[in-house]
């Protein structure tokens, strides 16, 4: 905002622009390096001269089960209800290592160690693909702790993949998993599972300055291994099956990020819960009840 202002050579908010902010506080907070003291937006002075006016979009594009909507309402307001916990009791399975659905996990290290065993299991040569970085190294360094992409992306024909963002084309959308067919220097085929095949070229990921202009970027395919992910980086994606533990959550927003993934709930099977897992931050439900 300061910068809008210094560029635009105004001391009105954001240089007298107007703006447009998007998101939901109720999921996943900002990463600061004090856990104690989360740097909303909302409490920024920024915030508070800008005089936004809150509008709340009603229509879930996800999900249509008006019941589902209802426990995931509860969860995001980090509230451990009695039809959410029979919710969630009713979907307790014992962990069944044949079943494809996509594993979230609360921990990188964990997801990453499960993509590599389900990977291993697969005999066929592995193709290493590693990312190109543009840029200065303190920006590269962001877009590496940001991005989905992995440094190096290590796939093998049969694989389960991934896609990360949405196609122009509409061929897929992030969240969108096939299987790998072919792969080679500049494309890779993937069998969606719809049964279409589609071809896949690499694609820029970037991080932008203030007036718009890309300051790191990296090249790889649009794709990771679909056997696991963190809960963090499913943010954005529509999942139509999961395996999930909720417990031992530790952030604001975790447990409801986990379960909104899904488009219905017959597709979330859970391994455990805890119902200190399901948190919501005060400040944030104190923005949420301000008009």
């Amino acid at each position: 905002e300061a910068i809008a202002r210094q560029a635009r050579q105004s001391q009105l908010p954001w240089g007298g622009m107007r703006v447009i902010a998007v998101g939901d506080f109720a999921q996943l907070p900002p990463v600061t390096k004090n856990n104690e003291t989360r740097d909303w937006a909302f409490q920024s002075l920024a915030w508070k001269e800008s005089g936004f006016v809150s509008c709340e979009l009603k229509l879930n594009q996800r999900v249509q089960e008006h019941d589902f909507l209802l426990i995931l309402q509860d969860l995001r307001r980090g509230l451990p209800t009695p039809k959410v916990k029979e919710f969630l009791n009713s979907h307790l399975r014992p962990h069944n290592d044949k079943e494809k659905s996509t594993r979230l996990f609360p921990l990188r290290a964990q997801s990453e160690t499960f993509n590599q065993t389900e990977l291993a299991k697969i005999r066929k040569p592995e193709t290493k693909i590693p990312s190109i970085y543009l840029g200065l190294e303190k920006h590269v360094e962001i877009l590496k702790k940001s991005s989905p992409v992995p440094e190096e992306l290590i796939l093998k024909e049969g694989a389960q993949v991934m896609f990360l963002q949405n196609d122009p084309n509409k061929r897929w959308v992030n969240g969108t998993r096939g299987t790998v067919v072919e792969i080679a220097t500049d494309k890779i085929v993937v069998e969606k599972e719809t049964g279409r095949d589609v071809t896949v070229e690499k694609t820029q990921f970037s991080i932008q300055d203030a007036d718009g202009n890309v300051i790191a970027g990296l090249i790889n395919f649009p794709l990771t291994l679909a056997y696991a992910t963190t809960i963090h980086k499913s943010q954005g994606a529509t999942l139509d099956s999961l395996w999930v533990d909720l417990r031992r959550l530790w952030e604001p927003g975790q447990a409801y990020v986990a379960v909104s993934r899904l488009r219905k709930p017959e597709g979330l099977h859970l391994l455990g819960w805890d119902p200190r897992s399901i948190i919501a931050d005060p400040a944030v439900l104190n923005f949420l009840k301000s008009p």
